[in-house]
């Protein structure tokens, strides 16, 4: 299970609208360290542990290797139980 995942919305209170709705958010993972790959996509609504989200609208030049990535305005945590990011 990612510990950390992207989610693109305009804000917290969007997403959790989404996720109130039945609406299936697809997040993205980066992590290094993962066997199925750097870059992960999993579906919110399907996740069964609390994990951070980091939400954003906008991506960035990441200058380092020519590629653009999220750049997070606002940072929750999914509780699987409640289906609601706080």
């Amino acid at each position: 299970m990612p510990q950390k995942v992207y989610a693109h919305a305009k804000s917290k209170a969007e997403l959790n609208r989404r996720l109130n709705k039945g609406e299936q958010i697809e997040v993205t993972e980066y992590n290094f360290f993962n066997p199925d790959g750097y870059i992960t996509r999993h579906i919110l609504n399907t996740l069964d542990q609390e994990c951070i989200v980091a939400i954003f609208s906008t991506y960035v030049q990441d200058n380092a290797n020519s590629n653009t990535v999220p750049q997070p305005k606002v940072w929750g945590t999914y509780m699987p139980s409640r289906r609601v990011v706080l």
